[in-house]
């Protein structure tokens, strides 16, 4: 157990010490691309939203489904424009969406059943990293599942899909891993 931004946590050992390389080592990679993006601003390396759709359209992702390109191409072109909240709040739940989407093109359920009742599973469902609940289970490769679980859902670690969601991140968060 450990305390974390006011809120109690159960987590073994083990995955505590995952957490903690997982954000140390995502501190790292921001930082690394803000560096980046500040030498763009310096030297006046804008890029278009124009250019930025033909990207998107021309690499052909299964990852963005054909009616959500617009979504992709609007956060994409906000982050551009160093406004990374606003990329965030438009670009998280397509994550969300993409995430099904790829499950169901490989023959998969992304709903389950309680009490004969059958629900959609929300992005904790989809990124479920116990090993009988795998959705992503050989379409996604493992490392890839336990940081997007890890940085957009997991409770002892950022948790930032939740928290940008329901409105519990500062302005200096959201911008911060906004960028991420």
């Amino acid at each position: 157990m450990f305390l974390t931004r006011g809120r109690l946590h159960i987590a073994n050992e083990q995955q505590f010490y995952e957490n903690q390389n997982r954000d140390y080592s995502r501190g790292i990679v921001i930082n690394v691309i803000r560096e980046i993006k500040s030498l763009m601003d310096i030297n006046h390396q804008e890029i278009s939203k124009d250019v930025i759709a033909m990207m998107i359209l021309k690499c052909e992702s299964i990852f963005i489904p054909e009616e959500r390109v617009g979504f992709f191409i609007e956060g994409i072109y906000q982050g551009f424009l160093n406004n990374y909240s606003l990329a965030a709040h438009i670009l998280v739940p397509q994550v969300e969406n993409s995430l099904k989407y790829i499950i169901e093109l490989n023959g998969r359920s992304v709903t389950k059943t309680s009490n004969d009742i059958e629900n959609d599973n929300s992005l904790g469902g989809i990124l479920d990293t116990k090993d009988h609940n795998k959705m992503l289970n050989g379409i996604c490769d493992d490392d890839v599942i336990n940081e997007l679980n890890s940085f957009l859902v997991n409770g002892n670690s950022t948790n930032f899909s939740n928290r940008l969601c329901h409105g519990l991140l500062t302005e200096f968060e959201a911008d911060y891993y906004g960028i991420f």
